[in-house]
């Protein structure tokens, strides 16, 4: 999972990226540990990071599920949830997750 930001960031910017590592914590804490689950907080001013942005097609702020070559786009969800309805986003999260 990839969180690509800026280096700018707003309130909302920063708790899309706090309420989803917290969920993760909380609900996969073993799939984390053994690494079946990853998350990756990546800033597209970095250099660094502009080659797997191009790769997944990212040119702004967005919360991305990937596995297999299957991408599932959450920042819409993210953006709408993480400050007013965290749990909304959990469940979206969750079921993101398992279908994966």
């Amino acid at each position: 999972m990839y969180y690509f930001h800026f280096t700018s960031r707003c309130t909302t910017c920063r708790a899309v990226e706090s309420v989803t590592r917290t969920i993760l914590k909380e609900t996969y804490p073993e799939r984390m540990k053994e690494g079946m689950l990853s998350f990756k907080a990546l800033n597209l001013d970095e250099p660094v990071n502009e080659q797997l942005a191009d790769e997944l097609h990212v040119s702004g702020q967005t919360l991305l599920f990937v596995k297999d070559g299957e991408k599932k786009d959450l920042t819409t969800d993210a953006f709408m949830y993480a400050r007013s309805n965290p749990d909304k986003l959990k469940e979206k999260i969750i079921r993101t997750i398992d279908k994966l």
